[in-house]
């Protein structure tokens, strides 16, 4: 996953990034934070700073059953008057 920033481009932009899965499992519709499907011990603060674009990198391990339909993504930036932003994506994958 990558964040590119467009609009004011001179200026470091900085805060948070929160992820959940959504997805089914057992049948169930589900959604599981990031946190929950990182590898152990593997940090889970996912922070983001950058000017132009940055590329984020983690590698999930999904529960037995489960099958990932949608990845939520939500920017929480610092400082005053900095709106969050939020989005939802469809889960794809490619058959290489």
């Amino acid at each position: 996953m990558g964040l590119v920033h467009v609009r004011h481009q001179h200026r470091l932009e900085d805060g948070k990034v929160q992820v959940s899965i959504v997805g089914a499992l057992n049948g169930e519709r589900v959604s599981l934070p990031v946190a929950q499907l990182l590898r152990e011990g593997a940090s889970s603060r996912w922070n983001y700073g950058f000017r132009y674009f940055q590329d984020f990198e983690r590698e999930l391990i999904m529960p037995e059953g489960f099958r990932p339909l949608k990845i939520n993504v939500e920017l929480d930036p610092n400082g005053r008057g900095n709106q969050g932003i939020k989005q939802t994506f469809d889960w794809s994958t490619s058959s290489g």
